[in-house]
């Protein structure tokens, strides 16, 4: 393998005496190319290889230079790319009868398309006649010129994605599993397209009536006398709100206990930091970092502010319930509701009023 690089090297940097369209400087650039190539090559460098490789066959493509960078795809698993130079590259040096080492560069070029053929599988995508109008065809989202239906094409094994569509018809996808070395026919026949269904006529409806009302009786007074009202007896004592109030007070001292304790274990960190801080900020200046300690700090100064405000909501509380409770009044004394009504007579009308007090 090792011969066959150099040949092909050799071959590469061969050049006639007057190239067409390329100048002097050109020529000297693309041979420094091949030779940091080769270089490249040899330290297994194969991307930066084939890159250099590449731009040396921009200036001047010849059969030697096309086989490098089919060698420089395959060795980086680029099959279909590295099968088409290799192909190219073999059909270039049958046709040059003067090529400098032909034989050798044809039989590289043969070698590593025969490799190569038996790495890939093969799809032939046939097209029912007549073609649809604006036909697509795509294979592996990659679109398939009409130039390749019916003929096959290489593709790498494993789940082949066929899709076709046009204009009116209904869309295909085929998913083929193909392995090294398998064929695959696959005939296109698109159906039309399946018309919308009509739209449904609009549903007639009843239209709508006002709804007859019968007008109500009048009303009349009555003569007849009320029964005596129950007597209303207010609650006696003060309830349960002096005793939630102070449960919440209560309350309020247990997590202000919980606060101190959140307190005291961020002072402990913050004091902790500083310890540790202090030796490397008297050795090294640079290393001097307060933040661990800054933030312990800050942490111990909101938990000190949540503890003094639940203090104070837990001792309002309290001393608000307690107050509740003594202040409150004892009532017990029954009170009689008075309801009372009244006619007003108008003209043409009458109007009927009630009040009282409960």
């Amino acid at each position: 393998m090792a011969n066959a690089h150099a040949w092909v090297l050799l071959g590469a940097l061969t050049l006639p005496a007057l190239a067409s369209a390329q100048t002097a400087q050109e020529q000297v650039a693309r041979a420094d190319l091949l030779r940091q190539a080769e270089e490249a090559r040899q330290a297994s460098d194969h991307a930066r290889a084939l890159d250099l490789a590449s731009r040396a066959g921009q200036l001047r493509m010849t059969p030697s230079v096309r086989l490098l960078i089919a060698q420089e795809h395959a060795t980086l698993g680029h099959t279909l790319e590295a099968l088409a130079l290799s192909t190219l590259c073999a059909t270039e040096a049958r046709a040059d009868a003067a090529l400098n080492n032909r034989e050798r560069i044809l039989a590289a070029c043969t070698a590593l398309e025969e490799s190569l053929q038996a790495r890939v599988a093969r799809v032939t995508v046939r097209v029912a006649t007549p073609a649809p109008e604006g036909l697509r065809i795509a294979v592996q989202g990659a679109e398939l010129r009409a130039a390749l239906w019916g003929i096959e094409v290489p593709v790498l094994p494993g789940r082949v994605t066929v899709e076709a569509t046009a204009p009116g018809r209904q869309a295909l996808r085929q998913d083929l599993d193909l392995v090294a070395g398998a064929t695959q026919v696959l005939t296109v026949a698109l159906a039309a397209a399946t018309a919308a269904p009509p739209p449904a006529p609009p549903t007639t409806t009843a239209p709508l009536r006002a709804p007859t009302t019968t007008a109500a009786p009048p009303l009349r007074a009555s003569t007849a006398p009320a029964t005596a009202p129950r007597p209303v007896l207010s609650p006696r004592g003060p309830g349960a709100g002096p005793w939630v109030v102070a449960g919440v007070g209560v309350a309020s001292f247990g997590l202000a206990g919980v606060f101190f304790g959140l307190r005291g274990g961020a002072v402990q960190e913050r004091d902790r930091a500083l310890a540790e801080t202090a030796p490397r900020c008297d050795e090294d200046a640079a290393r001097c970092d307060y933040t661990s300690a800054t933030e312990a700090d800050a942490r111990a100064r909101t938990w000190n502010a949540l503890t003094n405000v639940a203090l104070g909501v837990g001792a309002s509380a309290v001393v608000g319930g307690v107050v509740w409770w003594l202040l409150a009044k004892r009532r017990g004394e029954p009170r009689t509701p008075t309801v009372g009504w009244s006619l007003s007579p108008g003209p043409g009308s009458l109007t009927v009023s009630f009040g009282g007090a409960l």
